[in-house]
C-alpha cells in the first residue's frame, strides 16, 4: 500500500469535474476535496474512531485525536483523487481513492479506513453519492477494481453490498489473556533457522488452501526456505510449530505490526499474526488454539498491548476459528 506525499490541489489532476459531481441529490453536493476542508475531514474521521473505541477499547488510542489522519490527508499527492460531500454548506463526508498499481492482476483504487468518513445521519445516502462520483473517476483512469476498508461499525456493510461490493478480508483484535479452547497433547516449539524448510512447506500448504475452494484466492508463490530462514532470525518476528505423532502438524507466525493489515492496527503496540495453518487431518484437536496461545504469550512477554489478525471472510474454517478468539474491528 502506498503512502503518497506532496501537496493536494483543490482540483483532481487539474481536470474539470466529471458531469454530475457538482449536482445536488437529496440536498447533497459533491465536489473535489479542497485543502480548506482537510482539517474538518480529519476531525470527522476522528469522531467516528472515538465512537469505535468506546465499543472496542483495544483499538489503538493514537488515532483518536485525528492528527495521524490529518498528516495523511495533508500529504496526499495531487494525483490522488478525493471528493467532499456537503449538505447545506457543511461537510458531511469525504472520500479519497489511492492508486494501487496491481491487486491480483487488476489496476485498483483503494480507500483505506482513514481515507473516508461520514456523519452518522444519512450515512448510506452520503456514501452512495460519494462512491458514484469516485467510481466515475476511477473507471476513467482504468482502475476497475475498487477496494474499500472501513471500521467494522462504520458504513453499513449491507449498503456497500447493494453497491456491488463483497466482504473480502477482516481485521480483528484480542487482548493478551490465554485463549480459551480445547486442550491438546501436541508439543509447541519455537522454530529455528534449521526449521526453515519445514516452515516453508507449511506455508506452501496454506497457499494451496487459500487458492482452493471455497476461498479461490489467485495462487501466489510461497516464500522460499532462504526467505523463511531470514524471518526466523528477525527479533521482531516469532514462529511456533506444533508437533504431534512425531511430525510437525501446524505453525503460527507473529510479528510487530503487520504493514499489510488494516491501517488502524498498524501500531507499534500491536503484535500481528501474519500466518497460521494446521494440517487438515489434525484439525479439531486444539492444535490451532495451542499455537495461538504461544503467539499471545510471546506478544505479552515482548510488551505488546494487543494481538491482531487479518483473515479472508470466505475462508470458512479459518473464519470460524479466528472469530472465536478475536473481535472484528475493520
Amino acid at each position: 500500500m502506498t503512502d503518497p506525499t506532496g501537496p493536494n490541489g483543490a482540483g483532481i489532476r487539474g481536470q474539470q469535474l466529471p458531469e454530475g459531481m457538482g449536482s445536488r441529490a437529496s440536498r447533497l453536493e459533491v465536489k473535489a476535496l479542497p485543502r480548506s476542508l482537510v482539517e474538518e475531514a480529519a476531525a470527522l474521521f476522528a469522531g467516528n474512531y472515538r465512537k469505535a473505541r468506546e465499543r472496542q477499547p483495544l483499538l489503538p488510542a493514537g488515532h483518536a485525536d485525528g492528527e495521524g489522519v490529518l498528516r495523511k490527508l495533508a500529504g496526499l499527492a495531487a494525483g490522488e483523487q478525493g471528493v467532499a460531500v456537503e449538505r447545506d454548506g457543511h461537510l458531511v463526508g469525504y472520500g479519497i481513492g489511492l492508486a494501487i498499481p496491481e491487486w491480483h492482476g487488476w489496476r485498483c483504487a483503494l480507500m483505506p479506513e482513514w481515507a473516508h468518513a461520514t456523519v452518522p445521519a444519512g450515512c448510506p445516502q452520503i456514501y452512495r453519492v460519494m462512491y458514484e462520483a469516485l467510481a466515475r473517476q476511477w473507471a476513467a483512469d482504468g482502475r476497475v477494481c475498487h477496494l474499500i476498508c472501513m471500521l467494522a461499525d462504520g458504513a453499513p456493510l449491507d449498503e456497500w453490498q447493494w453497491m456491488g461490493f463483497g466482504l473480502q478480508c477482516v481485521d480483528a483484535v484480542r487482548g493478551l489473556t490465554p485463549p480459551a479452547g480445547p486442550t491438546t497433547r501436541c508439543d509447541i516449539k519455537r522454530a529455528e533457522p534449521a526449521d526453515a524448510a519445514m516452515v516453508a512447506g507449511l506455508m506452501a500448504e496454506l497457499t494451496g488452501h487459500l487458492s482452493d475452494a471455497p476461498v479461490f484466492l489467485p495462487p501466489e508463490v510461497p516464500p522460499a526456505p532462504a526467505e523463511v530462514e531470514a524471518h526466523l532470525t528477525d527479533p521482531e518476528r516469532a514462529c511456533f510449530l506444533a508437533l504431534l505423532d512425531d511430525r510437525t502438524v501446524g505453525y503460527i507466525t507473529v510479528r510487530s505490526a503487520n504493514p499489510e493489515a488494516g491501517w488502524v492496527l498498524q501500531d507499534p503496540c500491536t503484535a500481528s499474526i501474519d500466518g497460521a495453518y494446521t494440517l487438515p487431518q489434525y484439525r479439531g484437536q486444539g492444535v490451532a488454539t495451542a499455537l495461538l496461545g504461544e503467539g499471545v504469550r510471546w506478544a505479552r512477554d515482548c510488551g505488546y498491548g494487543r494481538c491482531a489478525v487479518d483473515f479472508e471472510a470466505h475462508n470458512a474454517q479459518g473464519a470460524r476459528f479466528w472469530l472465536r478468539h478475536f473481535e472484528p474491528v475493520s
